[in-house]
């Protein structure tokens, strides 16, 4: 099944999104379409990317309230703000 997007913002050469087709969860991917990796497990909306940072809001579910949430471009430091 091929990735459908929702969300997205493009930095510095990757491609950040929300993945519809594994329930909105925080994708990057190359421009050339390489690299694809997972980031989170929060349902995504409102994806913004600053210097190393992914700013998004995650949708609510029984581990991740809603809210605004940061995380480094790799993946780390995921923290509600």
């Amino acid at each position: 099944m091929e990735d459908q997007l929702l969300g997205l913002n493009i930095s510095n050469g990757w491609i950040y999104y929300s993945n519809a087709s594994d329930g909105n969860k925080l994708y990057k991917i190359k421009v050339d379409g390489t690299s694809k990796t997972k980031l989170n497990d929060i349902a995504t909306s409102c994806i913004n990317v600053v210097d190393n940072w992914i700013f998004y809001s995650g949708e609510f579910s029984a581990y991740y309230p809603n809210g605004l949430y940061r995380m480094k471009i790799d993946g780390t430091l995921n923290k509600q703000i």
